[in-house]
């Protein structure tokens, strides 16, 4: 570093020289355009990362390497201001170092194009977002299928205008601290002073150097199933940034303002099944729609289901469609727990007619679906784990095609590699595969391939490592804390339940999402495999190598004698 700061003196002081009565913005002006102009240098400042590091909340020792590089250029400064000279770099450089950070792009996908009444409730929204002073949450509140995402969604596109950017964060498998350090790291580097600092204080970290840095920000946090997950020091606290809630909490906060999302009125209902298989249809049985309408608890989902699957048998009465809503409730009735819903019975026999109606095969592909962690799903790994629970190349496209006719699940994505599945409709696969006989063998081929993945991250794992197993981490964060008896060979691979995602984190930087997951390791080890295992003192080891490399050498130090002792108690002195 020092021969580039050096290099970046020298420049200024050539061009001090060569402006003698210019003022300060002209000055700092000509020098960013002497870095901009020269792409080595302007490279070269851009792999720095130490130098981005001082830059940021640290002027002090910025301020020490410009005086530094002052000190070593060999060139003629009687005829320039040192002090000049370290004032004017120092602002052109803390100027292009902002510049150079990347953006954190807008990340919210689009919305139905089936979407109808709700108008009222856009309008509601963006006026409690703008009301008041500070920064403004708006919570949407509703049951299970009601369409409070698609809300979100749809807000979002209504009003982008009037944001600069806008994000979309997920909290059903993850709080808001963790979230917010996943989204912005890979654009915003932490300071290395902050990578000892807890998870909130991280995500409190990055709100406050969020890029772009003017203009009103929309933040959505979808699925947020408690108050817990949304600590006041995870929030932001610029008032440019409007956030917006869904969650099925009623209440979630009294300091929200809240918005209690109802089923749609009959006639709104009906509007959103036209947009399916248009007026005339409808028209025909206006009575039996009205009724069926009824059944299905005016729930969008429900309706969106009965849509698809009216537009994949269109020779269908909406009189025969109710006959097989009835049967399929009927045959639900068993299995259904007492406290569900007249509502969500109606989506329940509604996915029911879509499952009858798809192959045997594509059966056995939604059953798996169901065991991948509710967050959006690349299509390579259900066939990289199809293929470990001997589903056939042919199965999973046939399923591919079945399944998103039908709504059950839905690509995000125009190249259609990634789909996501509603919590209801994914809840309904899961249930299914309970009293499937293939639920051991696809729960083993499930743990099974992801240990597998974990097993290829390194200590140090490169940038394109990290890329590529990146996708499977939510899955593998879901087995380490839901399927870790579905293990076949817990002494051999509990520990890679965790292993791969700490190193995952670790090999980033993000310490704060590291430590947890080994802590949780030790504990796990200590309660499945007994608190001498040797396999205890490797976690033990990572946890406190962890520490030693923030400099917490006081944390560092027991976990290190702690694993020693275990060593010696296992192996003997000589070891």
């Amino acid at each position: 570093m020092s021969d580039l700061i050096t290099e970046l003196c020298q420049l200024t002081a050539e061009i001090l020289q060569e402006h003698p009565h210019a003022d300060a913005a002209r000055l700092v002006g000509l020098v960013k355009q002497g870095i901009v102009a020269n792409s080595q240098l302007g490279q070269a400042i851009q792999g720095d990362r130490q130098l981005i590091q001082i830059n940021e909340g640290n002027a002090k020792g910025f301020q020490t390497l410009v005086t530094g590089g002052i000190a070593n250029i060999g060139i003629h400064l009687n005829d320039v201001n040192r002090e000049t000279l370290q004032d004017v770099l120092q602002e052109a450089l803390g100027d292009l170092l902002k510049s150079l950070q990347k953006q954190i792009p807008s990340n919210v996908r689009q919305g139905s194009k089936n979407f109808v009444g709700r108008e009222e409730e856009l309008a509601d929204i963006h006026a409690k977002l703008q009301e008041g002073q500070g920064v403004i949450v708006c919570a949407v509140e509703g049951m299970g299928g009601v369409g409070k995402t698609e809300l979100a969604l749809q807000y979002a596109t209504r009003y982008q205008q009037e944001y600069v950017a806008r994000y979309w964060l997920s909290l059903r498998e993850m709080g808001l601290a963790q979230a917010v350090v996943t989204i912005a790291s890979p654009y915003l580097d932490l300071p290395e002073a902050m990578q000892s600092a807890s998870l909130d204080e991280q995500a409190a970290w990055y709100w406050q150097n969020w890029l772009p840095e003017t203009g009103k920000l929309l933040v959505i946090l979808d699925d947020v199933p408690n108050a817990e997950s949304i600590p006041d020091l995870a929030m932001p606290i610029a008032p440019r940034v409007k956030v917006l809630v869904t969650t099925r909490e009623r209440a979630l906060r009294s300091d929200f303002k809240q918005l209690l999302l109802k089923v749609l009125t009959q006639g709104k209902a009906i509007t959103l099944l036209i947009k399916f298989v248009g007026l005339a249809k409808v028209k025909k049985e206006n009575r039996v729609v009205a009724e069926l309408c009824k059944k299905l608890g005016y729930l969008p989902l429900a309706i969106e289901l009965m849509g698809e699957y009216l537009v994949k048998n269109r020779h269908l009465t909406f009189a025969k469609l109710t006959e097989r809503l009835n049967l399929a409730d009927t045959s639900l009735a068993k299995d259904r727990s007492a406290y569900k819903s007249y509502g969500y019975r109606g989506v329940e026999a509604a996915i029911q007619l879509s499952w009858d109606d798809i192959s045997t095969g594509s059966q056995r592909v939604a059953m798996l679906l169901g065991l991948f962690a509710p967050v959006e799903i690349v299509w390579v790994l259900v066939e990289w784990i199809g293929a470990s629970a001997e589903i056939t190349d042919d199965e999973l496209d046939e399923a591919r095609g079945q399944l998103d006719s039908l709504h059950l699940i839905q690509p995000v994505d125009e190249e259609c590699n990634f789909y996501k599945i509603h919590p209801l409709v994914r809840e309904f696969f899961r249930a299914k595969l309970l009293k499937a006989e293939e639920n051991h063998q696809f729960r083993q081929a499930f743990v099974t391939s992801l240990i597998g993945i974990a097993k290829q991250i390194p200590q140090s794992p490169t940038q394109d490592l990290i890329a590529g197993v990146s996708l499977a981490i939510p899955h593998l964060d879901m087995l380490s804390r839901e399927m870790l008896s579905d293990i076949t060979n817990p002494e051999e691979d509990l520990g890679w339940a965790f292993e791969g995602i700490a190193r995952f984190y670790y090999g980033q930087g993000l310490f704060a999402l590291a430590e947890p997951i080994w802590k949780d390791s030790i504990d796990v080890k200590k309660r499945i495999l007994g608190e001498c295992h040797p396999t205890v003192a490797n976690s033990l080891n990572n946890l406190a190598a962890l520490y030693y490399s923030q400099g917490r050498y006081e944390e560092a130090e027991p976990l290190y004698q702690e694993a020693m002792q275990l060593i010696r108690e296992l192996l003997g002195d000589r070891h």
